[in-house]
């Protein structure tokens, strides 16, 4: 009797961590990356400002970065210009992607996905795509040498 019961705890135990190891806590893929912006562009799809890579896509280029905290507050740095906006932040966990509700100082409500790409040559990468009432936000998870 003793063998089952130590059994079946040890059974328990192993699937409790066996899960824990699996699923990762959708706002750790938040807070644990580096986001990079990609581009910013109108509702159309017009590019209006660029990463410092994609400098052939519009005039104006910037180097701007976006970052999330445990404590539910986001920043968006403008390196270039050197402007922080700071906010707060919800999100919720989807089949394949986090919803996000972003809430920056003096501005309206933003709405905002976060999903992993997977690019032709295997590499994955998460990014991050906010939709304010004029503009669409576009941000690359970087490694953490960027």
């Amino acid at each position: 009797m003793l063998k089952k019961i130590i059994l079946l705890i040890f059974l328990l135990t192993f699937n409790i961590i066996c899960t824990g190891c699996n699923s990762a806590e959708h706002n750790d893929i938040l807070i644990e990356n580096q986001w990079k912006m990609e581009f910013i562009s109108d509702l159309d799809g017009n590019i209006l400002v660029t990463n410092l890579e994609q400098t052939n896509l519009a005039e104006d280029v910037r180097d701007m970065r976006l970052s999330f905290s445990k404590d539910g507050t986001v920043t968006l740095k403008d390196l270039t210009n050197g402007e922080d906006l700071s906010g707060t932040y919800t999100s919720e966990k989807l089949d394949n992607s986090i919803k996000l509700e972003v809430d920056f100082e003096d501005k309206d409500n933003i709405l905002g996905t976060c999903g992993l790409r997977e690019y032709g040559n295997g590499e994955k990468l998460y990014s991050i795509v906010l939709n304010s009432e004029d503009k669409i936000l576009s941000f690359i998870q970087t490694k953490q040498s960027e």
